[in-house]
């Protein structure tokens, strides 16, 4: 059962026996995209977008320890590959 929260978010609710529990899930958009929503994009598994990005040289981006990719900057990188491969 969707409900609406505070500051535009909405709770999934989980009707169990008497108790309940909410997680919030974010309506926004990310700013940076994780590997497996690059993955998803590309229509490839992740091991691919760890290669393209090892191998390949993808742009990433390390946040607090966490590899993230900018959709602007991955759009141009496929842009730049696919004029080397024509």
């Amino acid at each position: 059962m969707f409900q609406f929260g505070h500051l535009g978010k909405f709770t999934l609710a989980d009707e169990g026996k008497g108790m309940s529990r909410k997680k919030k899930v974010s309506t926004a958009k990310s700013l940076l995209l994780t590997i497996p929503e690059v993955a998803i994009k590309l229509n490839v598994c992740r091991g691919t977008v760890y290669n393209l990005i090892h191998h390949e040289g993808s742009p990433t981006i390390m946040f607090r320890g966490l590899r993230r990719v900018h959709p602007d900057l991955l759009q141009k990188w496929l842009a730049e590959h696919e004029k080397q491969a024509a």
